[in-house]
Parts: structure tokens; C-alpha cells; sequence
């Protein structure tokens, strides 16, 4: 199941919990014997005997509607506890603890109606701190999946103005022009995003694989460095190797504003040290035509050259800082002479 569905049952699942105790907290004032009129509970009459049955019975089908969403979602869950290929965000931790909790709780109260009646008191209360995990759950659920889906789905991705764009930029992963041309088109691009919704996601959250962009052969490289990975699940097949590739390359302008936008808003968007030198700064003549041409060729890979017009001037200290970024950040790999002529080519052409 893709992260949408996830999260259409995620919501399904808070529903029949609210549900649930709220005609709990209903019923729960007619347990006091002295509300009935029948001995042992016969009289029709009785509103137990009643109107309150069926709502027993609507409180036992939403409860058993819960435990088998649960499982559901449990399902998926554990396997990746088993097959995630980097450590465990924060979130995702959470996440686990909240619905193992859920069902260290779902165990316990099967337990007591079936074993230990004389506990029964306690099931409200068990009741009310299963309504709390799960909001919990949806809380930390439904606004991540949310935001994954607007991103994945962008439409801009689908254009063909994008298609045009991917087909130029594949070649630099490593297929020839002829492959690239053939490769790319809308379906191939709404196949891998599904590669992306059904298999990628066993191994990581989407917030891992879409946290930073990459260049076309850095997509690539990374889709086949985890499909050649042992996993519990489902393989992805060498079709797929290059159904995703396309389908990240095509949204790698989309990371890039979604990672500007959050730079932009981060406390921490301060210079950044220089931490190691993409060239040495001893080029002594510029070729002014093909610096410039290097800089659309290879700075386009990852956003579209207007965001560098929106970024404005700069020193050449300040380019350099900022090439630095892309290598640290995107995985930039180029040679070193060649960024040298770009930070030369970026502190002429656009200067502070």
C-alpha cells in the first residue's frame, strides 16, 4: 500500500476509535444493576435488554474493525523494522513505539473479557488511552504523508516541457541519447513514482530518499546501489532500476525549491564554513563561452538556472560557498578545474 492509502486507513482507524468510546462512555452508565427492571437481564423491557444490545453489538463489530486495521498496518510495519537500510528517524521510531503500545494494550483488554472479568473496570480507562495513542498515531502519520504526496505528485513533473528536460539530462547517468529519448515519456514517469510508492518505501520512509536532490547520476547510482540490497520484500526488477531513476531526476527541481524554502526559513541559514575547496582558485584565464556554458550544463541538473537569478550576487567567496553546498548537499560530481571555472564564471557574471 502506497503512503495515501496508509493514511486514508490511518484516519479510518482514529474514527472507529473515537467512535467506539464514545458509545462506551454512553453505554457505561446503564452498568449500574440497580438501572435494570429484569432479573438476570430478561425483561424485555429492559433497555440492556433493548436498545443497549445493539449498540453492544455495533461496539464489538467497530472494535473488531480496529484490530483488523491495525493488523493491517502492523503487517507492514514490522517487516521494515527488519529491512531499513539506514538507522531509524525519530519520527519512525515514535511511530513504532505508539503502535506497538496499541497493541500491547488491544492484547490486554482481550485478556481481561475473556480471563479476568473482575477487572473489567479497568476497560474504559484502557479504552480512552487507546483513543489517545491513536491520535497520537494520526498526528505523527497524516501531515508527513500529506506533505510526501504533494511532493511526489507534483504535476510539473508530468509537463512536457520536464519530460524534454529529463531526456537531456539522462545521458549524464549513463544511458545513451537513443535510450534517453526512447526512455523517457509520462508513463514511464508515473511508473516509477508507483516504484517509489510500493517498493522504495519498504527500506526507508520517503522523507529519507526525497530529503536532498541529486544529480542524474547520483539517482542513479543510489537506485541501483539499494536494488542490488538484499530485502524481505519485494525486489526491484531492472526496469524499475530505470522507471525510478527517470522519475527522480524529473522531480529533482521540486526537491530543490523544497530544500531553498527550508533554508530559507531555517535559523541556520548563515554562511556556511568552507570545508574543502572544489578547486584550488589557480585558474589564470577564464574562457569566459565555455565557463558559461559548463554552468548551465551541469547547475541545471538539479533546478533551473532562474533560481541562480533569484539568489542574486555575489563574491567569489560567497559562490564558492555556495558550489560547496551543491557538492556536499546534491552530490555534485564534477572535476575540480571545472566548478573553479564556474565559481570564476558565477563571481564575474554575477557579481555582488
Amino acid at each position: 500500500m502506497n503512503p495515501l492509502q496508509n493514511a486514508l486507513l490511518g484516519f479510518s482507524f482514529w474514527l472507529l476509535s473515537f467512535f467506539q468510546i464514545v458509545i462506551m462512555a454512553w453505554m457505561w452508565k446503564y452498568n449500574d444493576k440497580s438501572k435494570h427492571t429484569g432479573a438476570d437481564h430478561q425483561d424485555d423491557t429492559d433497555p440492556w435488554q433493548t436498545t443497549l444490545r445493539k449498540w453492544v453489538i455495533t461496539h464489538r463489530v467497530l472494535g473488531i474493525l480496529y484490530v483488523v486495521i491495525y493488523i493491517i498496518l502492523m503487517t507492514q510495519m514490522i517487516p521494515r523494522m527488519w529491512s531499513y537500510q539506514v538507522e531509524l528517524p525519530a519520527r519512525t521510531v515514535f511511530h513504532l513505539t505508539l503502535g506497538l503500545s496499541i497493541g500491547i494494550i488491544l492484547i490486554s483488554k482481550v485478556v481481561i473479557i475473556r480471563f479476568f472479568q473482575h477487572l473489567g473496570h479497568y476497560l474504559p480507562v484502557m479504552g480512552y488511552v487507546l483513543f489517545f495513542f491513536t491520535t497520537l498515531l494520526l498526528s505523527v502519520s497524516i501531515p508527513f504523508a500529506y506533505q510526501e504526496q504533494r511532493m511526489i505528485q507534483s504535476t510539473r513533473a508530468f509537463s512536457e516541457e520536464n519530460i524534454q528536460r529529463v531526456q537531456e539530462l539522462l545521458p549524464k547517468a549513463g544511458y545513451t541519447e537513443d535510450v534517453s529519448h526512447d526512455l523517457v515519456n509520462l508513463d514511464v514517469l508515473k511508473a516509477g513514482r508507483e516504484v517509489l510508492l510500493q517498493k522504495c518505501i519498504q527500506c526507508h520512509d520517503l522523507r529519507t530518499i526525497l530529503a536532498k536532490p541529486r544529480t542524474p547520476k547520483g539517482w542513479a547510482d543510489l537506485v541501483e546501489r539499494m536494488a542490488s540490497k538484499p530485502i524481505i520484500g519485494m525486489p526491484i526488477t531492472v526496469d524499475e532500476v530505470d522507471w525510478a531513476t527517470v522519475y527522480l531526476v524529473g522531480i529533482t527541481p521540486d526537491l530543490q525549491t523544497s530544500v531553498k524554502s527550508k533554508r530559507r526559513t531555517s535559523k541556520s541559514n548563515l554562511r556556511i564554513p568552507v570545508k574543502a575547496d572544489p578547486g584550488n582558485g589557480t585558474i589564470q584565464k577564464l574562457d569566459f563561452a565555455t565557463a558559461a556554458a559548463q554552468y548551465e550544463d551541469i547547475c541545471s541538473q538539479c533546478h533551473e538556472l532562474d533560481e541562480v537569478d533569484y539568489y542574486g550576487g555575489d563574491t567569489e567567496e560567497g559562490w564558492r560557498e555556495v558550489v560547496i553546498r551543491m557538492v556536499e548537499e546534491n552530490e555534485l560530481f564534477e572535476e575540480a578545474e571545472v566548478l573553479e571555472e564556474i565559481i570564476q564564471y558565477l563571481a564575474v557574471s554575477k557579481p555582488l
